[in-house]
């Protein structure tokens, strides 16, 4: 059995549209002399995905919404690196604070009587029982004059 090696033509189910680029018109002056040009039956793309055809107005359109977008991107790319300057501004603004502070904290400790140890946990200060005052007992005398006070109820 022989099979034929007859290529397959399909049936064109859209009529070609020559789409040009946006820079070539049809009535421009490079197009004006010359006979119309009818493209060859396109041969099938080498994949097998689907081609869409747009119209030129279609295709005018995306081209302008690429070049919003690409201007925007632009913009907003100018914008980063103008936060990221003032970024690195603040930054250096904040090193500077810290070293002024740091400076006056050693300035304030060097002007305190006590020095503290900063290694060793803060313990609160109990004083000792040699600092407290003795309490003196009250005489009865004093505890029998003031009439406010019951000593029999404390």
């Amino acid at each position: 059995m022989r099979l034929s090696q007859r290529p397959h033509l399909r049936p064109l189910q859209h009529p070609p549209q020559c789409t040009l680029p946006e820079a070539i018109h049809s009535t421009s002056s490079i197009t004006q002399g010359a006979p119309p040009v009818v493209p060859a039956t396109p041969a099938p793309p080498p994949s097998s995905e689907p081609t869409v055809t747009i119209s030129l107005a279609e295709f005018r359109g995306l081209v302008r919404s690429l070049q919003t977008l690409s201007t925007a991107q632009d913009s907003i790319i100018h914008q980063m690196a103008t936060i990221r300057a003032h970024q690195d501004q603040i930054i250096a603004t904040q090193t500077q604070h810290t070293t002024i502070l740091h400076q006056i904290q050693q300035h304030l400790s060097r002007q305190t009587p006590l020095r503290h140890d900063k290694s060793a946990p803060s313990e609160p200060l109990v004083p000792d029982e040699e600092s407290l005052p003795v309490e003196q007992p009250i005489p009865e005398e004093e505890i029998r004059a003031e009439p406010s006070h019951d000593p029999t109820h404390i």
